[in-house]
């Protein structure tokens, strides 16, 4: 394997209109541990701030390389712009109101030598607050190692947190970048491209803190709480199988299976189905249906929707959102809109 140093490394930083949190982002990503730093990029997709280039390069100066699309490209096409613009071996996409832990480029390297020539490495996340504060982790194969997860289960579920990866830029070229047209998944469908084809490989250890915050935001959260969330995911699952049917002919899709498996969340239609549109708070309800009733109040909200249809669960979260105004609780005037973890 040929030498591998912080160097080969770029963290790409992405920015639409997050001031209060982008010169965070950026320093955790210029503060890390290592003799020699990694390249450090920050790419604007025409964000509507007109003094943010300013004040980021007056505070960071030619520590980093700042860069603004020429058109506006949204979420994921942003991403591809960061590798377009890398010039180095490896890439980290960070969001930029997440964090980097100062030690991440080492225990990369570390990964790397234990794990070499993968395409993709990706560790835990801690979840914090607007504030930082810590109120959660990602979950993540407990090892550092070169154990990977099985297709399978890739197939199924995303297990990568998205701050604390690292990927070859070359490899994601090859198969081409994000795709730029999802409305959630994009991240999911390269990762699960990366392991199929070239490998991956993962770290037990905290590489990045995510954070969690109210606020609809650009990204992916108007695809959680409009209800289109596990119809996404659903279909980003089919577009799996049928890429590693190639590998494995026998593979199938089995919804009836994933779902006992995995419950539809009680708490998520109640919380957002006042909102959604009939079809797609009939593909939620069906769901539910399916699902593994882990308690006796899922079990009577199941009996409802089954003898009573959809609407009757429509109703229930009318009158909760009715019951939140009422008691002018902080996610009273809109939906409970926050960045969610898909893992």
């Amino acid at each position: 394997m040929a030498t591998f140093t912080p160097k080969d490394i770029t963290i790409a930083v992405t920015v639409y209109d997050r001031r209060n949190y982008i010169t965070q982002a950026i320093e955790s990503a210029l503060g890390q541990r290592c003799p020699e730093q990694p390249q450090v990029i920050v790419l604007e997709d025409c964000g509507p701030d007109p003094t943010l280039r300013e004040t980021v390069c007056a505070q960071f100066g030619s520590r980093i390389n700042y860069l603004r699309n020429s058109r506006r490209r949204g979420l994921f096409d942003n991403w591809n712009a960061c590798i377009e613009s890398c010039r180095t071996p490896w890439l980290c996409i960070l969001h930029d109101d997440d964090l980097l832990e100062p030690t991440f480029v080492q225990s990369m390297m570390a990964l790397v030598r234990i794990a070499p020539n993968r395409g993709l490495y990706y560790g835990r996340c801690e979840i914090v607050d607007e504030t930082g504060r810590r109120i959660g982790e990602s979950h993540a194969p407990d090892f550092f190692c070169a154990q990977e997860l099985s297709l399978a289960e890739w197939a199924m579920y995303d297990p990568v947190c998205f701050p604390g990866h690292l990927f070859s830029v070359a490899s994601a070229r090859g198969l081409g970048g994000f795709r730029a047209s999802s409305r959630y998944t994009g991240d999911w469908d390269l990762w699960f491209k990366l392991a199929v084809s070239c490998g991956s490989a993962a770290t037990d250890r905290i590489l990045a803190k995510y954070r969690q915050h109210h606020s609809i935001g650009r990204g992916t959260t108007k695809a959680d709480v409009s209800g289109r969330k596990y119809a996404y995911v659903n279909v980003q699952r089919k577009r799996n199988v049928a890429y590693l049917r190639r590998l494995q002919p026998i593979f199938r899709f089995d919804r009836m299976t994933l779902q006992k498996q995995s419950s539809m969340s009680l708490r998520f239609i109640l919380c957002y189905g006042y909102n959604f549109s009939n079809w797609i708070f009939r593909y939620n309800a069906r769901l539910l249906a399916l699902s593994h009733a882990p308690n006796i109040t899922y079990r009577g909200f199941q009996i409802l929707n089954q003898v009573l249809s959809w609407r009757s669960l429509r109703l229930v979260s009318q009158g909760l959102r009715l019951l939140r105004v009422r008691l002018k609780s902080p996610d009273a005037s809109h939906s409970p809109a926050h960045r969610t973890v898909r893992t």
